[in-house]
């Protein structure tokens, strides 16, 4: 078994240079085997990896996904009620204790018998003290009866009626003033409570953003604990795949080493001449080496 190679001189010189691979006798059916095996491996076309590739999703994260789909379309249940209360002190909504009338407000039921036995009280009074110490003055000094008298009792009656009507008025007006300060106090509860209701309303619309935030922060750690089961299922799929590119790739390998162990046992890949070739063309590696044929 030899291996030929031709190279060309330049300079308009003809001369040929003819290098011949001369492998030891005990190595050439190595190498026939060789070319043999390596023949077979290139028309022997690679078979494809058909196994998995790509992980499936885990449980895990599967769940996260949608739990971070909810969030982002519904929000969370925190985020609607703090919406809501704010919506509801927006639009004047308070709490309604707040506008709820006093029931004392207004005239008092029993103003009218107060009045009456008030004013009673002043005519009995009247007719025991006054009127009847008119009548035993006038008694007493004979004009009962006469005009001094009846001017004395006219001047006394309507003292009577003054008193009577100054009574009536200050119970009526006392009346109103409690009934006006009932109502102020009802107006006053009513701003307290709008006011009321406009700071719950903040404080729940920020406790919910904060609570929303929290929630947002644990459907992220639940997605990344997912990714854990899914990476390890990665890590396997990746192996099983490395192993069959391994196996794929032994009998390569094997031929590589077996070239390899030929070559050392062929003295260097055996030994070549060179007839006719000139040695200065050969120190200055002007000579070619070819690839042909083993005959």
């Amino acid at each position: 078994m030899s291996f030929l190679g031709l190279g060309g001189g330049g300079g308009g010189s003809s001369s040929s240079v003819t290098q011949e691979f001369k492998p030891p006798a005990m190595t050439q059916p190595g190498w026939q085997q060789y070319i043999n095996r390596a023949t077979d491996l290139s028309n022997t076309p690679l078979p494809q990896y058909g196994g998995q590739m790509v992980a499936n999703q885990s449980p895990m994260t599967t769940q996260g996904l949608q739990m971070l789909s909810d969030y982002a379309m519904q929000g969370t249940p925190e985020r609607t009620a703090g919406g809501q209360a704010l919506m509801g002190a927006m639009q004047g909504t308070v709490n309604p204790y707040s506008t709820t009338a006093n029931p004392y407000m207004g005239q008092n039921p029993y103003l009218s018998q107060m009045i009456d036995t008030s004013n009673q009280k002043i005519s009995d009074q009247y007719q025991r003290g006054t009127a009847a110490q008119t009548d035993a003055q006038a008694a007493r000094s004979g004009a009962y009866g006469g005009s001094a008298y009846a001017d004395m009792v006219k001047q006394n009656e309507q003292g009577l009626a003054g008193a009577l009507g100054a009574n009536t008025n200050a119970l009526l007006g006392q009346n109103y003033q409690q009934s006006a300060a009932l109502a102020d106090a009802g107006l006053n509860r009513a701003a307290q409570g709008w006011q009321s209701g406009m700071t719950n309303a903040l404080t729940g619309a920020q406790l919910g953003q904060s609570q929303q935030g929290i929630d947002a922060a644990a459907i992220q750690q639940f997605l990344a604990g997912g990714q854990i089961p899914q990476q390890y299922q990665q890590q396997l799929l990746n192996a099983a795949q490395q192993y069959f590119g391994q196996g794929q790739n032994i009998p390569y390998q094997q031929l590589e080493q077996f070239g390899g162990a030929l070559g050392r046992a062929s003295g260097s890949y055996g030994s070549t001449s060179q007839p006719g070739a000139s040695p200065i063309t050969g120190l200055l590696g002007l000579g070619s080496l070819g690839l042909g044929a083993f005959s």
